[in-house]
């Protein structure tokens, strides 16, 4: 897919995303809510006036295919939140992958909190903890939605990449981590760790043990299925990103992990949904609260 056609394809998911809200829509924070973590959103709306639009309804999305996605965007006053993503083992490309944060960035959001459900490579990073993502390194190919013919005078092709070659040194922006550290202790929530995050391969499967020694070997001290593409896309949009990992297991081959123990979805759902998303329904509100947005850099 070209930048006009992905172009085209936001345009139209906008205008879709107008149409049944009856009502201009310029959301300021957008929450990209990971496995098992649809609870969340409750702890955000807290009782407001919402719409809940399910994804087939809207034209493009592409509806989530995972169990622990529910598959829908929620407006309410100036938050979005999109409740699951796609992933590239559901054979979604680069452009699908950031098609719905583009959209929210489209409609005016210039600041968006990404969660998702990792594996730690680090013995003394906890399942059940969060972590902040603080830069990130992905060995696949076909992940980055930076790729493609760029027409620098098609203005719509623009909005999405703001330059002809994105600069990808602070994605995670700077003050946004401060801010989510001082929350967390305000909270008296364990203060979350910076670490990188890395993917390492994209099929429906978790990472071999060979794999996962190779991480350690580059640096990655978290590992996981998504965040990398949103968040390159964001940055090219000229907004802002918070990338939050819930530690769901161990990565295999890790001296704290139980090796040969099986490792499912709904072992990483489990922990989501009883350990991280009671962190992240304190956290998360806390920072959408807070009066000061950063600028993007």
């Amino acid at each position: 897919m070209d930048f006009d056609s992905a172009a085209r394809m936001v345009r139209e998911s906008a205008d879709s995303i107008r149409k049944q809200t009856k009502k201009d829509v310029a959301p300021k924070y957008c929450v990209v809510l990971g496995s098992g973590l649809t609870a969340v959103t409750e702890a955000l709306i807290a009782g407001a006036e919402h719409l809940r639009l399910f994804y087939q309804n809207i034209q493009h999305f592409r509806p989530c295919t995972m169990s622990g996605h529910r598959g829908a965007l929620v407006l309410s006053g100036d938050l979005a939140i999109l409740e699951g993503r796609g992933h590239p083992y559901e054979e979604r490309s680069a452009h699908e992958l950031a098609h719905h944060v583009r959209t929210l960035g489209w409609l005016g959001c210039r600041s968006f909190i990404l969660t998702n459900a990792t594996g730690s490579l680090l013995p003394d990073l906890f399942p059940g903890s969060i972590a902040l993502v603080e830069d990130h390194f992905c060995l696949p190919t076909g992940l980055d939605p930076t790729v493609g013919v760029l027409d620098k005078d098609n203005p719509d092709e623009t909005r999405l990449m703001r330059s002809e070659f994105l600069d990808a040194q602070r994605l995670y922006h700077p003050k946004f981590l401060e801010q989510a550290e001082a929350c967390a202790i305000e909270l008296g929530i364990p203060a979350p760790r910076r670490v990188r995050y890395g993917i390492i391969q994209v099929g429906r499967r978790y990472e071999t043990p060979a794999e996962i020694d190779f991480g350690r070997r580059v640096g990655i001290e978290t590992v996981g299925m998504s965040l990398v593409t949103e968040t390159l896309a964001i940055k090219a949009m000229g907004a802002n990103t918070l990338a939050i990992n819930g530690i769901s297991n161990w990565a295999v081959g890790i001296e704290a992990a139980l090796d040969g123990h099986p490792l499912t979805h709904k072992s990483v759902t489990d922990v989501m949904e009883e350990l991280v998303a009671p962190q992240l329904s304190r956290l998360i509100p806390a920072l959408v609260g807070r009066s000061t947005t950063p600028v993007p850099i």
